[in-house]
């Protein structure tokens, strides 16, 4: 007698119905494997913000209170060498949130006040990281923002006199940032800044 072979209806559905409901948890899969790796490249660029904003603040308040004048000649007379480090706030922020500081940029044994590259400082205002131009007071306006507020927000940004190290003070610095994208994605870090020119 002559078999026929194949498959019936039946069978034909319910492979379908195998089939689509395996390339669907492939796609939900891929879709969530997809949602992680952008968390995961946001909170790698967030990581990276954070440590060239903090490269950059330790780089400027090491140099704090630095004149390009022997060591005698400033011992002798100390009213050469000016405060090297003032912490204040813009009045709408938190205390200990601007900090304004100087040091001898081009080594000519004076600190200019005619000279605004030479008359330093960051402050929080706003969400935003900004930097001294002209030489502006914390409460003052017209700084310039260092971090853009339309990526990030910072959340945290303090510093404060933590000790002393090897007759040099230490600064203790807290920064804390957050993507604007999403609220989850944050970071923060502590530095600590030696200042070795601090009085």
């Amino acid at each position: 007698m002559l078999r026929l072979s194949g498959i019936s209806l039946v069978e034909l559905t319910i492979t379908m119905a195998i089939s689509t409901t395996l390339v669907l948890f492939s796609a939900m899969g891929a879709a969530t494997i997809s949602k992680e790796l952008g968390y995961f490249q946001q909170q790698l660029v967030l990581q990276s913000e954070l440590r060239l904003i903090s490269h950059s603040l330790s780089l400027q308040l090491q140099r704090a209170g630095y004149v390009a004048r022997p060591f005698e000649e400033i011992f002798a007379n100390s009213a050469l060498l000016p405060p090297a480090i003032n912490i204040s706030h813009h009045p709408l922020e938190v205390e200990n949130s601007c900090v304004l500081f100087s040091y001898d940029k081009n080594a000519d044994g004076d600190i200019s006040h005619e000279n605004p590259a030479e008359l330093l400082g960051f402050r929080l205002r706003d969400k935003a990281l900004e930097y001294r131009v002209a030489s502006k007071s914390c409460e003052q306006g017209g700084w310039h923002d260092l971090t853009d507020a339309s990526e990030l927000h910072v959340t945290q940004f303090t510093i404060s006199l933590h000790g002393e190290v090897n007759h040099a003070s230490v600064y203790k610095v807290k920064l804390a940032v957050q993507s604007k994208a999403s609220a989850q994605l944050t970071a923060e870090q502590h530095l600590h800044i030696r200042v070795a020119n601090a009085i």
